[in-house]
């Protein structure tokens, strides 16, 4: 399919989205999902007011207007007034409402765009809000950082009913410039391209800011502190060249895989740490942990005290041990 509209509207949208999607910090690939409501000329030749909201399987990093669903908001906003309506339904009803055919399927979450009220909005997980979104204590800590500007919705499955729910809590709090679901992501929004853009990144330094300050701060280390030294780049280098042919031979038992080594700052203190063990046993530490990766990572008990073949043989059954662990969470 082409890029078919001619709206200035859409253009900016996908521009925006794509300045969103190229931090992988602020979306991860497949999350989040923007939308901007325009007036728009119909087939018949007569104004009228539509939604271009991002449709199901694409990437904000390289959307184009053709990967974005335009919907006539007459047709949307009805659905707030009734109160319960199931995913099928909805989908349904929705592809009754499309402004230009053969466009994507419509997000599962269509109707946060619709039900509220702004020209422009933006639904990321970006990493640093979901540091708070997704804690025990996340609520408090969201109220802490965000104070009145906050409105914190309790987890609930994208649909309907979290539209719905989204859309009642703005009403009652009608001061309010950001929106944080629980266990999920960040809502944002703006009366131009240019001020929802900028509240999107201006409500993620906040709360990255307030994470890194609780860090410093903290009387306990982060992860609870390191359990072995990471090894002095070079030599990871080498390691990670001597064991690649065997994790690639390990992980491609069922279909070829391209490996990807990673040693950031950040990787390399959470698997030195303390507290690694039970982290990564613990489940999914965002819900795009759970679309992308799944619910653990294989951790390897190593040091680096041992050598090259007692990782190699740490590896090989670590992997059988995680298959057989998987297999059975399917079942």
């Amino acid at each position: 399919m082409t890029d078919v509209s001619s709206s200035a509207t859409l253009a900016q949208l996908v521009a925006r989205s794509r300045q969103l999607g190229a931090d992988r910090t602020v979306c991860n690939w497949g999350g989040g999902n923007t939308s901007a409501k325009a007036d728009e000329i119909d087939f018949r030749g007569r104004p009228t007011r539509i939604l271009w909201v991002k449709g199901s399987g694409s990437d904000l990093a390289t959307v184009t207007q053709a990967s974005f669903t335009g919907l006539y908001l007459d047709d949307v906003l009805p659905l707030l007034e009734r109160e319960r309506m199931s995913d099928t339904e909805m989908v349904n009803y929705l592809a009754h409402c499309f402004y230009e055919p053969n466009r994507p399927r419509p997000s599962i979450e269509t109707l946060l765009h619709g039900f509220l009220p702004f020209p422009h909005i933006d639904h990321t997980h970006a990493d640093a809000t979901n540091y708070v979104a997704c804690a025990a204590d996340g609520e408090r800590l969201a109220r802490e950082c965000f104070g009145d500007d906050l409105i914190w919705i309790p987890y609930r499955r994208p649909g309907f009913a979290l539209a719905r729910e989204v859309a009642l809590s703005l009403r009652a709090h009608s001061q309010a410039k950001l929106i944080i679901l629980a266990k999920h992501g960040l809502i944002t929004w703006g009366e131009s391209d240019e001020t929802c853009y900028a509240a999107t990144l201006a409500t993620i330094a906040r709360a990255r800011e307030f994470v890194e300050s609780r860090i410093a701060r903290g009387a306990r280390a982060l992860f609870g502190g390191f359990r072995v030294s990471a090894i002095v780049l070079e030599d990871r280098l080498v390691i990670a060249a001597q064991v690649a042919p065997i994790v690639r031979g390990l992980v491609s038992a069922e279909k070829h895989q391209i490996l990807h080594f990673e040693d950031t700052e950040d990787v390399l203190t959470l698997t030195s740490s303390q507290d690694a063990p039970r982290l990564t046993t613990i489940g999914a530490a965002c819900p795009d942990h759970l679309v992308h990766t799944k619910p653990w990572p294989l951790l390897v008990d190593w040091t680096p005290e041992q050598d090259v073949a007692s990782l190699s043989e740490a590896l090989r059954t670590g992997v059988e041990a995680y298959v057989t662990k998987y297999q059975r969470y399917l079942e």
